[in-house]
């Protein structure tokens, strides 16, 4: 066997080497996206169930048209959530969470500024227990995304860095979306003005 041979041999191991070594630091790193969206789904189920209650005290009370869009943006995200408990680390179904997330925070906020509702929320002390826990379940989205976020850009940063990027690219790994939870302000701002 040649000098040149075993150059070739080596340099090869090398790079099975680096491959190998790559391959498992990006799947280390989607597991740990996926690990850290539990706590982030867990918060969501909470705010869906609390928001399918409220819902159903209010419905009466508004008109059908009004409670649909709610309701509809309500379902959209429950949807999204499901597929991304099933996908935590998948880019598009993070994106959609994402998006349905971003559209529900801005139904809620026209609920929590109808004046009917407002009424409602008022007086009604089932309403108000309910709308309180609401409250607290909103201010801890947005902390509660921050290690799902984190993770994300950990995983983004790696998969993005060259000669990474073509092991991503060869077995499919993309970029994920971060969760904007702490940006969706309209729901909790209009929740304020319930106090």
């Amino acid at each position: 066997m040649s000098t040149k041979s075993i150059v070739y041999l080596v340099l090869l191991a090398l790079l099975v080497f680096w491959t190998v070594g790559a391959y498992n630091r990006l799947v280390r790193l989607k597991n740990a996206v996926a690990r850290e969206f539990a706590s982030v789904d867990a918060q969501l189920r909470l705010r869906h169930e609390q928001l399918a209650q409220l819902l159903q005290m209010t419905g009466p009370r508004l008109t059908e048209q009004f409670v649909s869009g709610v309701s509809e943006g309500l379902s959209r995200a429950v949807s999204a959530c499901e597929a991304a408990r099933a996908k935590p680390s998948d880019g598009p179904t993070a994106a959609a969470l994402d998006e349905a997330e971003r559209s529900l925070d801005e139904q809620l906020a026209l609920l929590w500024r109808h004046p009917v509702a407002r009424e409602a929320f008022h007086t009604d002390p089932g309403l108000r227990l309910v709308t309180d826990e609401l409250k607290l379940i909103e201010g801890k989205l947005g902390f509660v995304a921050e290690p799902f976020n984190r993770a994300v850009q950990a995983f983004n940063e790696a998969q993005s860095e060259f000669p990474t990027v073509l092991i991503a690219r060869i077995f499919g790994f993309w970029t994920l979306t971060p969760l904007r939870l702490s940006e969706n302000s309209a729901s909790r701002d209009a929740l304020r003005l319930l106090a």
